[in-house]
């Protein structure tokens, strides 16, 4: 479980990078524009999120990791994964080939095809929002890329119309190991194409693309509107026939009091 929660954090990792970066820049420079820019796509995209049933927000995207491999000379190992989430209201799917992730107000169903394991958790959903809008709190409060510069150009790549170039201050950068942040944005319609983050030579990922196929944020051809558990139970604890072969992991029980006062 250890791993598993190591492996969300890592994915979790670039997300939280622009969420600190939208929310704690400062205008200390000419770029403020572009980063106003920015900035007023994410609050669109935060204002299409579902508040009510029956709407559901869903994200179609392929994320390209660029990692080191030995010496120079020997290149770059490139992955690619293609992830689908949709998200309504106490409700989020995330779906991809290396790992699922069902969660509702009750239960996290974590499904790990390549290992045939499923994990089982108890759902937190209320505390982790409140822990994360904290930790965001914090973040705008720091000085994080409080000294980043931004510049704007157009672009016709990757169906954009411009792209947004985002240079952490070098003390930043050195902690971070990010050595930029390319925003690919279709200015009228306030949509991310594409991102890309470029690490420096510290970092054993040289860069990680986010390319964004679909969003829409009224998807109504899958029902989320189901217990998360029904989707790898048939009844009780049994698995349904496509997880037969599957290991359980009740984690449940192995969860802290506290935890547990925050469902």
């Amino acid at each position: 479980m250890l791993a598993l929660k190591s492996y969300m954090r890592w994915a979790a990792w670039p997300v939280l990078v622009i969420l600190c970066l939208v929310f704690t820049y400062r205008p200390v420079s000419a770029g403020d524009d572009c980063l106003g820019e920015i900035r007023a796509i994410f609050q669109h995209m935060y204002n299409t999120l579902p508040q009510e049933k029956g709407k559901n927000l869903y994200v179609n995207y392929e994320v390209i990791s660029h990692v080191r491999h030995g010496a120079k000379s020997q290149g770059e190992l490139v992955t690619h994964t293609s992830i689908r989430t949709y998200a309504a209201p106490g409700v989020s799917w995330f779906i991809s080939s290396d790992i699922c992730v069902y969660q509702d107000k009750s239960d996290v169903i974590t499904v790990l095809p390549g290992r045939k394991v499923i994990y089982w958790a108890r759902s937190t959903a209320g505390a982790d929002k409140t822990d994360r809008l904290k930790a965001l709190k914090t973040s705008q409060d720091s000085i994080l890329y409080r000294g980043s510069t931004a510049t704007c150009s157009v672009t016709t790549e990757f169906g954009a119309d411009k792209v947004i170039c985002v240079t952490p201050e070098k003390k930043y950068s050195d902690l971070l190991h990010i050595k930029s942040v390319y925003y690919y944005i279709l200015s009228a319609q306030k949509q991310i194409k594409k991102l890309v983050i470029n690490y420096n030579e510290n970092s054993k990922t040289s860069r990680i693309e986010h390319v964004y196929k679909e969003m829409n944020p009224d998807y109504t051809a899958v029902n989320l509107n189901v217990p998360v558990k029904s989707l790898v139970f048939a009844s009780g604890s049994k698995l349904k026939p496509e997880y037969k072969d599957y290991r359980l992991i009740d984690v449940r029980k192995d969860e802290t009091p506290d935890r547990k006062k925050t469902k």
